[in-house]
């Protein structure tokens, strides 16, 4: 084993780390089990640790015998003894689950400093695992390392990481603007609660950049599956009035009007998207053929 995780284990093994006044006995949240701490209920998310609310796989045994132990002692009330245990399966097996699991225990009882150090070290052995990024993204918005969090959140490349953007964003509203290309790309819109989030992360990256057009168009689109209808107009309104020639803009807020009895105000609208888009598919024809011509045309190379 590297003798960087071997040291950064035998710190997390002694007994002087869960002294610390960063190792808080019981702080385990109502809503979360022992031993299965991703089964936080919506109505206590507000309150919650940001490991408890990313989805990550609940501690489930692994066979090892350390590990298995430390679940029980976990469940038991003894996280002192717990967490030791862990720590203990990990030098023996530093498999991802096992790094895991001591982690979140570590977070789950304020000792975030300790599971972030354990983390970093796991991240390096296993860059791909999106659960060890998530956490890593956790403990760092845990110690207030908020731009921190959002690399690594980004880097799990999974859309539980959508929970830790939306912290992002509230926690230090000048990143909201650089999570709105990731926000689009993930779907949000498929519950209520993620719109409700989606919403505050595109106010928040608004509030920071009001002349965003992605944001503002990705804000109508959340609010029109909220079914507010009057934000969404206000939203889209103002995007045309930033930018005349947003095709998209014109075709949803057409669509609002035509679903809304609006039929005379949704025309102009309709006839602009017809406008811009026609021009759109005459420009990229261009480029295409373009492209073709300069495939097809010799190059004289000096002899």
């Amino acid at each position: 084993m590297m003798p960087l995780l071997l040291a950064m284990l035998q710190t997390v093994r002694e007994p002087s780390l869960f002294d610390k006044p960063e190792f808080v006995e019981g702080k385990f949240e109502a809503a979360v089990d022992a031993g299965a701490h991703a089964s936080a209920g919506p109505a206590a998310r507000d309150t919650l640790p940001p490991f408890a609310i990313l989805n990550l796989p609940a501690a489930g045994p692994t066979g090892s015998a350390e590990h298995d132990r430390a679940l029980a002692l976990e469940a038991a009330g003894q996280p002192v003894e717990a967490a030791r245990l862990f720590a203990s399966a990990v030098r023996a097996d530093p498999s991802a689950v096992h790094v895991l699991d001591a982690a979140v225990h570590l977070m789950a009882h304020g000792a975030t400093a300790a599971a972030a150090q354990m983390l970093a070290e796991g991240v390096r052995l296993y860059p791909k695992n999106a659960d060890l990024r998530l956490a890593m993204g956790a403990a760092q918005f845990g110690l207030g390392r908020y731009d921190s969090a959002r690399r690594e959140f980004l880097a799990a490349g999974d859309t539980r990481a959508f929970e830790g953007l939306a912290l992002v964003a509230q926690a230090d509203a000048a990143l909201a603007p650089s999570l709105i290309e990731p926000l689009a790309a993930s779907p949000y819109h498929q519950s209520f609660a993620d719109r409700g989030r989606a919403e505050m992360l595109l106010r928040k990256a608004i509030e920071q950049d009001p002349g965003h057009r992605r944001a503002r168009f990705e804000l109508a689109r959340v609010y029109l599956d909220l079914g507010k209808d009057s934000a969404a107009e206000r939203e889209l309104k103002e995007l045309l009035r930033l930018d005349a020639g947003h095709e998209l803009a014109h075709y949803r807020l057409a669509l609002l009007y035509r679903r809304t009895g609006r039929k005379a105000e949704a025309e102009p609208h309709f006839a602009a998207y017809r406008k811009l888009h026609a021009k759109r598919l005459e420009s990229e024809e261009a480029v295409r053929k373009a492209r073709i011509l300069l495939t097809e045309v010799p190059v004289n190379r000096p002899k």
